[in-house]
């Protein structure tokens, strides 16, 4: 038995081509007659990379596992920031942590701060 793909996208109908032949899908539709080495090759990748257009099945259990656990990310731990002490170690930051620190102290931001505005800012703060 092959692998069985079904469309699990959000339009109506779906096209795949596959050396020179067409495969149409409906909505919830799932075919086995997909060339399993093209399935392998397009379809698992894509799914493996966060696509929900598609759902395998017929894949053995060390395959489902190995997809899985590609899929799952591990969690993002992100550090405090760090305090800095004078004006010269700020101008070597970037746009997005300066608004960092300019949140950790307290003082005003806008997404359409500059970063000569922000250096402004703490400047006047530590000042």
């Amino acid at each position: 038995m092959g692998l069985i793909i079904t469309y699990t996208g959000w339009r109506p109908y779906a096209e795949v081509k596959v050396d020179g032949e067409r495969y149409g899908f409906t909505r919830g539709q799932s075919r086995d007659d997909i060339p399993e080495d093209w399935v392998r090759r397009k379809i698992i990748p894509a799914i493996e990379n966060g696509a929900t257009l598609w759902k395998v099945e017929g894949l053995d259990e060390d395959e489902k596992t190995k997809a899985m656990k590609e899929v799952i990310d591990e969690p993002v731990v992100e550090e405090p920031a760090e305090a800095v002490e004078n004006a010269e170690d700020y101008s070597s930051l970037s746009r997005a942590k300066l608004m960092s620190e300019c949140k950790t102290l307290g003082l005003p931001v806008d997404k359409s701060d500059k970063k000569a505005d922000l250096l402004e800012r703490i400047e006047a703060h530590l000042a």
